[in-house]
């Protein structure tokens, strides 16, 4: 039986991921990693930057293709270097953590200090992670601006928030310089895409799009959700993505809720199936959501209602162009 099937939603972003032989992105290149750190400082004028992988592991990607929870990076531009003895010892570095006995044995290799950070990343400097805050303090002496991200907000100062603990913990090392948010600065940067992130984007969309095909192929009363979960999972390991993003696939009841996980319900005759799953791959996780009738047909009131919303969408599209607000498309398709 001839499945049909249409759009109801299809957005992409980018987050934090990629792998090659140490962990890190093959999909992007050390220019265009330095290209981007160029960038944020000629933005950021003579402010010091620091970023921690932890906290911002997107944007610590987005700027040294580095994943992993255990790397921060200090950015000294020339004009704070060259106030120094010795402006060729401060320059742009990489803090990981030290290499294990445990690492490629126990564990999979992953970037550590001493190694090769150049040739993934076009950082030359690289030290141990337990050199941060002392380099930190010496180069707060005489760095006026010192920038780093932290999202805003009222919060409890009993119960702060990793990264505004991140933040007060720098004004204590360095309580002379003023300390700025970065994240304004690389929210901007990051909605102009380059032709690397846009070939990267369309191939993790080709990903998506084939596994939603097979899923709407194998999708008959009688299987579980888990099944048509199962079918998405192979399809996008097989095409070299990273892992699933998320996998929302609810049929009948389910396909009401917004986060539905558990994925554990038979699928029944004349029932709904909304598909909402994306897939991590060099970096970009897209999502893709699809509603499609298990039986293969709808009925009439399912497609008079999936009608107005394609309708919407098909409406909504058509107004995204430069200059148009998201306002304006979200009221278009309302």
């Amino acid at each position: 039986m001839q499945k049909t099937a249409s759009a109801l939603l299809f957005l992409v972003g980018l987050v934090p991921l990629g792998r090659s032989l140490h962990g890190q992105p093959t999909c992007f290149s050390a220019p265009e990693f330095a290209e981007r750190r160029q960038a944020l400082i000629n933005r950021a004028g003579d402010g010091v930057i620091l970023i921690d992988a932890a906290l911002f592991p997107a944007e610590f990607f987005y700027l040294t293709g580095v994943q992993g929870r255990g790397a921060r990076l200090l950015v000294i531009p020339e004009s704070v270097a060259a106030k120094t003895s010795k402006p060729q010892v401060w320059a742009t570095t990489l803090y990981l953590a030290p290499k294990t006995p445990q690492s490629g044995v126990w564990d999979d290799p992953v970037l550590s200090a001493g190694d090769d950070t150049f040739t993934p990343t076009g950082i030359r400097n690289n030290a141990p992670l337990g050199d941060f805050w002392n380099d930190v303090a010496k180069i707060g002496l005489i760095a006026d601006t010192i920038y780093l991200p932290f999202r805003s907000g009222p919060p409890d100062p009993e119960r702060l928030p990793d990264d505004l603990r991140f933040a007060e913990q720098v004004r204590n090392v360095v309580p002379q310089a003023r300390v700025k948010n970065l994240l304004p600065i690389l929210s901007q940067m990051r909605w102009a895409k380059t032709p690397a992130e846009t070939g990267v984007m369309r191939r993790a969309c080709a990903i998506v799009t084939d596994a939603f095909r097979e899923a709407a192929r194998i999708t008959r009363p009688g299987l579980y959700e888990y099944e048509v979960e199962a079918a998405i999972s192979y399809v996008f390991r097989r095409l070299g993505s990273e892992r699933p993003a998320f996998l929302i696939i609810g049929s009948g009841p389910n396909s009401c809720i917004l986060h539905h996980m558990k994925n554990d319900r038979r699928m029944g005759e004349d029932e709904l199936l909304l598909i909402d799953i994306g897939n991590v791959y060099c970096g970009v996780s897209d999502d893709l959501t699809r509603t499609i009738p298990v039986s293969g047909k709808f009925t009439g009131e399912q497609r008079k209602i999936y009608d107005i919303v394609l309708r919407a969408q098909k409406a909504a599209i058509a107004m995204v162009r430069p200059g148009v607000t998201l306002a304006q498309v979200h009221a278009t398709a309302r």
